[in-house]
């Protein structure tokens, strides 16, 4: 009798610590998720003509070692940037070379005005 009860409880104790220990991995797939998801931002924005508000296509926008096209209505996205302090550098024929030091901690929309030289 002793023998069984011990047994019992043995198999009871091996089965409550698997379950504590798969609900901690998922907690902790939950949270390296989040710091994932958290650890870069989008930039986006539309590159527009100063003085006629037309937008521009083909401007070369760069941050770090990433550079994207505004497309022909003017938008850009930068993806994967880690959150911080950035050079944003635009250029485009015809245009002055925008150089601007910009701060982003979230998912953040950036008008980009050019003046023709």
């Amino acid at each position: 009798m002793m023998k069984t009860m011990l047994l019992f409880f043995m198999a009871f104790v091996l089965s409550v610590s698997a379950y504590a220990e798969n609900e901690n991995n998922g907690k902790n797939a939950k949270t390296a998720e989040k710091t994932e998801e958290q650890a870069v931002v989008k930039i986006s924005g539309n590159v527009i003509d100063e003085e006629r508000n037309e937008t521009l296509a083909g401007a070369a926008v760069y941050i770090d070692n990433q550079k994207v096209y505004s497309d022909l209505d003017g938008n850009y996205i930068l993806t994967n940037v880690v959150p911080g302090k950035h050079r944003l550098k635009v250029e485009l024929i015809s245009y002055k070379t925008l150089e601007n030091e910009i701060e982003v901690f979230q998912d953040s929309k950036i008008p980009i005005r050019l003046s023709q030289e």
